[in-house]
Order: C-alpha cells, then structure tokens, then sequence
C-alpha cells in the first residue's frame, strides 16, 4: 500500500470541512491571517497569475517565507487581509466564502479554498 501527497500543503486555521476559518470580525476592525504553504515538487517556484477572492474585499498575497534574512526554498506566506471598511455579513455556511490562486506552476495550476468569516456589528 502507499498514498500520493499532494504537491502543496497550507498550514493554519481550517474547520473540520477544510474551510479556511477566518471568523468573526468586528465591523471597522482588521484582520490579518498568515498561512504558510509548501510546495513539494522539485520546481519549487511559484509564480501568481491572479488571485480572486468571495467576498471581494478579501486581500490575498503570496510571498516567499523569510526565515532570518534568507528566503526558504519552496515555503511562501500566504496572507489574507479582512479590511476595516468590509461591510457587515456573513460567509459562514450559507454562502460561503472563497479564495482560488491561478499559478504559473506546471503541476500546481490552481489553489481553491472556501473561506469562512462574518463582519459582525
């Protein structure tokens, strides 16, 4: 017997159902999550075609992980801004929200995550 691992993995906070758990944020406040996400394959740049996101507010980057002052071959950070100007709402289960990466990589063409996080008043 034996399993294939997939190509990346993403490290942080996600529910049961493998939703990146934002949470609530209050109404006129920041939040700011840093994931880290690893690529395993041996061509381990990561080039970003572009990023959509639902909400649309969301603010997603994906830069090369730091450890000191030297970049880590094949770890990028992936943030996801909450702005203080998001509206109220939720996107917690009915709808929820969702992320999807377009990549330049061969094998990793597409990253999709649904996201969970309600502006609460």
């Amino acid at each position: 017997e034996g399993s294939t691992r997939r190509r990346f993995t993403i490290h942080g906070h996600f529910s049961e159902d493998d939703s990146l758990l934002i949470g609530q944020v209050l109404h006129g406040e920041q939040r700011k999550i840093r994931l880290l996400l690893k690529i395993r394959d041996e061509d381990l740049a990561f080039p970003i075609r572009s990023i959509e996101t639902k909400p649309s507010y969301l603010k997603v980057s994906v830069v090369p992980h730091q450890d000191g002052d030297l970049a880590a071959p094949g770890l990028y950070d992936l943030i996801v801004e909450v702005p203080d100007d998001a509206p109220i709402g939720q996107y917690m289960g009915n709808p929820l929200g969702s992320l999807r990466i377009t990549t330049g990589h061969p094998r990793i063409p597409e990253i999709n995550l649904k996201v969970m996080l309600a502006i609460v008043p």
